[in-house]
């Protein structure tokens, strides 16, 4: 008897194919970035204000993540690192139930997506009062 995927199923793995295609891409989108004047290389805050911005540093962020150099990943954007985790566990979580015959996503609460996004504004005015303040600036481009 042939065993059908539910949507959600089908859903999961389309999710997991397409961030597979995305991390095997990422390098030619890292390098395209870095060494040309794109519009994705700038950032309005940081061009117009001198503060950056809760994404400012997440390509490089990712780029380490996906060398395995977690500390200096979480330097260049702590909150990329975080929500990369939260993904991942989530993810984890929605195989080992599909593998255990469930066949819908699990429920992710309505707080988690409040206090992700207060984390993000509180990262983005943390990081920008450690620079403004104390002249901290892990990512180093605001001092160049």
């Amino acid at each position: 008897m042939k065993r059908r995927l539910s949507g959600d199923q089908k859903k999961y793995l389309a999710l997991n194919l397409a961030l597979l295609a995305l991390v095997l891409l990422f390098p030619l989108y890292y390098h395209w970035v870095f060494e040309n004047d794109t519009p994705f290389s700038h950032c309005f805050l940081k061009e117009w204000f001198g503060v950056y911005c809760p994404l400012c540093g997440g390509t490089r962020c990712v780029w380490e993540l996906l060398h395995f150099r977690f500390l200096q990943a979480i330097s260049y954007n702590a909150f990329v690192v975080l929500f990369a985790a939260l993904f991942l566990i989530w993810d984890l979580v929605t195989l080992i139930r599909f593998l255990h015959g469930k066949k819908e996503f699990p429920a992710i609460p309505q707080s988690v997506y409040i206090g992700l996004s207060a984390l993000f504004v509180l990262f983005f005015i943390i990081r920008t009062i450690l620079f403004l303040i104390w002249r901290i600036d892990p990512i180093g481009d605001l001092t160049k």
